[in-house]
Order: structure tokens, then sequence, then C-alpha cells
């Protein structure tokens, strides 16, 4: 996260000849792209620029959408590659017990004696439970986010409490 932005999508080519853009949503929510008015563009190089969002159209999985003042294909092609994100301030609430995938990374997990783990560095997303990624200095673990296993998450003090099934608990 920089300067309180999040990333919720990426351009990933021009769409047609009116300027549309074909995006990669890195959100569980894409159908929030039709309540934005505006978003931050962010091109590789770290340029932003603010764009007005105009038609949100959704293709398969991907979403389409047109930016006011980018109505040529020639226009929108140095979006290309470009994150947009929005203020943090504007993401959607969240329902009780669930997070948002940048407020985990970093948090310390400890055990349920409380011996620490390691940090959690990723989240890799599966069809039915995500996995958490922890890292100390010697190793890596995956730590399957289900209830059985993650019995506390504390966002303001950065912690995850877990309980390792066997096989896990073996550091």
């Amino acid at each position: 996260m920089k300067d309180g932005l999040i990333s919720i999508g990426k351009i990933l080519k021009v769409w047609g000849i009116r300027g549309e853009v074909k995006i990669l949503p890195l959100t569980d929510n894409p159908h929030r792209y039709r309540s934005l008015k505006r978003v931050i563009s962010v091109t590789p190089n770290g340029s932003e620029s603010i764009l007005q969002v105009g038609n949100v159209k959704f293709k398969g999985k991907y979403v389409m959408l047109s930016f006011k003042g980018y109505d040529t294909s020639e226009k929108s092609s140095p979006l290309v590659g470009s994150l947009i994100k929005i203020p943090k301030e504007e993401l959607e609430g969240l329902p009780e017990g669930s997070y948002y995938i940048f407020e985990l990374i970093g948090a310390n997990v400890f055990s349920v004696d409380g011996r620490f783990i390691g940090k959690l560095t990723d989240v890799i997303t599966t069809g039915s439970n995500d996995v958490y990624v922890v890292e100390d200095k010697r190793k890596e673990i995956l730590i399957p986010a289900i209830k059985d296993v993650v019995k506390e998450i504390d966002i303001k003090k950065k912690t995850i409490i877990v309980q390792l099934v066997n096989g896990l608990d073996e550091m």
C-alpha cells in the first residue's frame, strides 16, 4: 500500500477503438467498479493520474472501463500496465471476521501457546479457503485460513493466533 492507496485492478490492454481498457480486477467484488466515480492510475514507473470513470462493463472475469477524456485507443494506450487504485477510506466495509489481505500482511503469527511462528508475508487464494504464507528466518510455513486453525486475528495489534495441526507444528 503506497500513500494510503489500495490496488483494485490492473489495466491489461486497450479494448476497442473508443479508448476502453480491459482490467484484471484485484478485488473479491468486481461489481464495486459500478459505484466508482474516480480512480487513481499508477503507472509502472510510479506516476499517478486521477481518472474519472465513464462506462463500466463486465466481460467474463474482466472489467471494461472507459475514462472521461480517454476516448481513443491512442489516448488510453499509455495506461496499459497501470494499477487502478482507490484511497483506503473508500474501501467497502467487510462483514465481521473478514479482512482485507493488505490488513493481514506483516502480522506476527503465534501459536496458541504463545510461540512466535513468523510473519505473514502473503495470502494464497484457493477455491476452498485462503492459505497464509508465514515466514521466519529459517523457513516458510503454509497455514490454512480455517476456523479450526486460525483462532484469533487482531488487526490493530497486527497479530494472528493459530492452532497448528499435526505436521505443521514441527518447527
